[in-house]
């Protein structure tokens, strides 16, 4: 197994973790810039992360390294959004101070995985072989919450001053609920495999 990591200090992590795994290698490196050095695989995969590829090289790429028929498996975490009172408290703190993600009220918005998803789905270098959703739940305390907010880039895109009272609110809510948060999530894993082009 190879992965590919950009981040120098994520790539030393991933190693240190990998040490049990002999034959899992970490290489540091874009996947835009990483070089296969001619290796083939059968198997891409793509964790949360794929949306972030350069497009043109996110559809190219695969054919290039995968084996005739090899897989293509592209997964993101989506979370749900039932109607619950802790999801009012948050829709009424994002229609407040930030009206503009009031619609995602924090939940990753989709637009950047259906897009990529639909290039490999039109693609007639790959074929789909199936989507599969894999229900679960992660439990936030308050701050783990707002640390997850503060990881997405429409939050990050916000002016400070904006975003640090949006947290405030979005902390508030979840300390009169008890202290927590709930989130169910779907991780949908979308299948291509890679074809003859006519």
């Amino acid at each position: 197994m190879v992965c590919v990591e950009p981040g120098r200090r994520l790539a030393a992590i991933a190693r240190e973790i990998l040490r049990p795994f002999p034959n899992a290698v970490v290489e540091q490196s874009t996947f835009e810039a990483w070089d296969s050095a001619g290796r083939r695989f059968s198997l891409l995969f793509s964790a949360q992360a794929y949306h972030w590829i350069d497009p043109a090289v996110a559809i190219s790429k695969p054919r290039e390294i995968l084996d005739l028929d090899g897989t293509v498996a592209l997964v993101w975490n989506v979370p749900r959004r039932d109607p619950s009172p802790i999801r009012t408290a948050l829709n009424r703190a994002y229609e407040c101070h930030a009206p503009q993600l009031a619609e995602k009220s924090g939940n990753f918005a989709g637009k950047s995985r259906a897009a990529i998803v639909g290039v490999f789905a039109n693609s007639r270098g790959y074929t789909s072989i199936g989507e599969e959703k894999f229900p679960f739940v992660r439990e936030y305390a308050t701050t783990e919450y707002i640390q997850l907010l503060g990881t997405f880039s429409d939050h990050l895109a916000l002016r400070p001053d904006v975003r640090t009272i949006l947290f405030q609110a979005v902390e508030a809510a979840i300390r009169e609920d008890g202290g927590s948060i709930a989130v169910t999530y779907d991780a949908i894993c979308y299948l291509f495999k890679t074809i003859r082009e006519a």
